[in-house]
């Protein structure tokens, strides 16, 4: 299954940037720090926090118990009042996902590389007055920051060539309920290649849900920011009637710095 969403900076500031193949470069998901020991050398270790302020341990400042920086604070109050404005201005760019699917109806496993680009368009696109035609969706009903997203897959459950590449690109139109709910007009839905209408919500801490029902599935899908450049998104894929789980899955996307 071709994955159907995607989609600044890193917080904390390293010289290792991981690069794909070709050499482009990419966001550094686990950047190291320096702490110092009772005999005065500096010793490497792997940060695995989400940000910046998450590191103020006492290994670091030397007291017990963590101590939350503004940084930190700031980008909580920024996920508390996460839209879909700045959900979408977050998601721009160029993404390299990892993901994972599980198939519990097959028992099977996919592994699934990616390279996701997102882009804003214009409200006036005479895409966007078609996709509001064909929908259920008056044409005088608010748009917000309307984009485009384009993708190029490679999975192993290709079953001629496990290298072969599948790719498409989808219209997503945002239509605003109020800050922290709305509905999304897809031109190629998620888990059917359809047009498909969904249902968008923002939780507390600023994780995006997404519900769409489709003839014969329903698919919820969660996509969080782990930092500026590290983001996560989990699905599930149920039967029609939401009694029976399908599929599940997990992808890892880190921003692209170059182009």
């Amino acid at each position: 299954m071709i994955p159907g969403w995607p989609a600044s900076d890193h917080p904390v500031s390293s010289n290792f940037r991981p690069t794909s193949e070709n050499g482009s470069s990419y966001a550094n998901p686990s950047p190291t720090i320096e702490r110092t020991t009772d005999t005065g050398h500096s010793v490497p270790e792997i940060c695995c926090h989400s940000s910046v302020g998450d590191v103020d341990d006492d290994r670091v400042h030397g007291q017990h118990g963590p101590k939350q920086s503004p940084e930190t604070e700031r980008r909580r109050r920024l996920q508390c009042a996460m839209n879909i404005e700045q959900f979408v201005a977050q998601s721009e760019g160029r993404w390299r996902s990892m993901r994972s699917g599980h198939s519990l109806a097959f028992q099977q496993f996919e592994d699934v590389l990616s390279e996701v680009e997102i882009s804003k368009t214009d409200n006036n696109d005479a895409d966007i007055a078609q996709l509001l035609a064909a929908s259920e969706q008056h044409s005088d009903r608010s748009i917000s920051c309307p984009f485009r997203m384009k993708w190029a897959a490679e999975s192993d459950w290709e079953p001629d060539d496990p290298s072969e590449v599948s790719a498409g690109s989808c219209l997503i139109v945002p239509l605003p309920i109020d800050d922290t709910h709305g509905l999304l007009l897809r031109s190629v839905g998620y888990a059917e290649a359809a047009p498909a209408q969904s249902s968008y919500a923002f939780l507390s801490d600023g994780t995006f849900v997404l519900t769409t029902k489709y003839e014969q599935s329903i698919a919820e899908e969660r996509i969080w920011f782990v930092s500026d450049n590290v983001r996560c998104r989990s699905s599930v894929l149920r039967t029609s009637a939401g009694s029976g789980v399908l599929q599940t899955s997990f992808a890892s996307e880190v921003r692209r710095l170059t182009s």
